[in-house]
């Protein structure tokens, strides 16, 4: 590879890291806008799923309970291998 092809990307590589991390940057804001418009019915509606989730945990039977962790076990060895 030629010096001016070498020094054109590096150029590049910097100029294009830099606009990533701008782009990040902007996304996070929007994300995090988007998260404290957020009002408080969508708040009380997700706890109230996670309650009904937590309820049909709980009213499990101690078979059906095992099985299901077996199943997220396994999904989640899968993810990490």
């Amino acid at each position: 590879m030629s010096e001016e092809r070498k020094e054109y990307m590096k150029q590049y590589n910097k100029l294009n890291k830099e606009r990533i991390s701008e782009r990040n940057r902007r996304n996070y804001l929007k994300r995090k806008k988007r998260l404290k418009k957020q009002n408080e019915s969508d708040r009380h509606l997700l706890s109230w799923i996670e309650q009904q989730k937590q309820a049909r945990i709980n009213n499990m039977s101690p078979t059906r309970l095992r099985r299901r962790e077996q199943v997220q076990k396994s999904i989640f060895d899968e993810i990490l291998c």
